[in-house]
């Protein structure tokens, strides 16, 4: 069903991005950090860009061939695709869900990496995240992805839920806890107005469905973020049986496929989209 809603409601994603004032598009970009991965003319037609999300707009993310080409194939999910399909989901729920939507902070699939290496306030300070409800942390170690998602309120302690299709466990994602909890207390500490406290954080390790192979962790991460942000009302509890039905589980199998099959529509309509520009410039030039 969620496929279904994705496709039909594209093209008023791509209408709302080009209605939209620099200024909202700009505000709106700041919800999903990302990295733009654009080739140049004289690369190899698999380096190519093929789509641009969203279409018009600051902070597009970029996908070439071979990118989506993992999807047809047993490959794992790059980084590219990972945050393509989150941008894709969290403007659904924009759309489906403005108050929620706008409460959604997305940070890149990189960003956890930085961290891990060191980090300055000045490479990673995100100074709006503290208006945000939800803080979401895309991780991959070790070739394998897995979902982080903070919530936070100034009136409760923050809590951390660990969504991995393998196995969330205090032993295997301590560390990872530990090193959120570090960066938010000290990008709290340097905010002027009241901030949640992070040192007494709660952690939920969910007892989700795990996949039953060894490349679709990132097929996984992505409908661990549709799930919950259905069931947001009700995630401590989605999180104690990986048999509960808001995790639709019967739904798994097919979506990697599905997936595909939204790529495929987003791609078309790009690349439509581009043909009209290219003839209309055109059209203006000869004149």
């Amino acid at each position: 069903m969620l496929i279904r809603l994705m496709l039909a409601r594209l093209w008023t994603f791509y209408r709302v991005e080009q209605e939209a004032s620099p200024v909202e598009r700009m505000q709106q970009d700041e919800d999903v950090v990302s990295v733009d991965s654009s080739a140049t003319d004289d690369q190899d037609p698999e380096e190519q860009v093929v789509v641009r999300y969203p279409f018009v707009g600051v902070g597009a993310i970029s996908l070439q061939k071979r990118d989506l080409d993992r999807l047809g194939s047993s490959e794992l999910l790059n980084d590219n695709l990972i945050m393509f399909g989150l941008r894709l989901l969290h403007d659904h729920f924009k759309d489906k869900n403005p108050s929620l939507g706008k409460g959604i902070h997305i940070f890149d699939s990189q960003f956890f990496t930085t961290l891990k290496e060191g980090w300055s306030l000045e490479r990673t300070s995100s100074k709006h995240i503290f208006d945000k409800t939800f803080l979401v942390f895309p991780i991959n170690e070790n070739e394998h992805w897995y979902l982080v998602i903070i919530e936070q309120s100034e009136l409760t302690r923050p809590v951390a839920m660990v969504l991995d299709s393998v196995e969330a466990s205090p032993d295997r994602h301590r560390k990872t806890i530990t090193l959120l909890q570090m960066y938010l207390t000290q990008e709290a500490s340097q905010q002027s107005s009241p901030a949640p406290t992070y040192s007494h954080m709660r952690s939920i390790f969910a007892k989700a469905p795990r996949q039953t192979n060894d490349t679709d962790c990132g097929i996984y991460l992505l409908h661990y973020f549709q799930c919950f942000f259905e069931n947001h009302h009700r995630a401590g509890i989605l999180a104690r049986s990986a048999s509960d039905a808001g995790w639709k589980s019967h739904r798994l199998s097919s979506r990697r496929k599905g997936w595909r099959l939204v790529m495929d529509k987003v791609t078309e309509d790009y690349q439509k989209r581009q043909k009209v520009d290219s003839a209309v410039s055109s059209e203006f030039r000869s004149g």
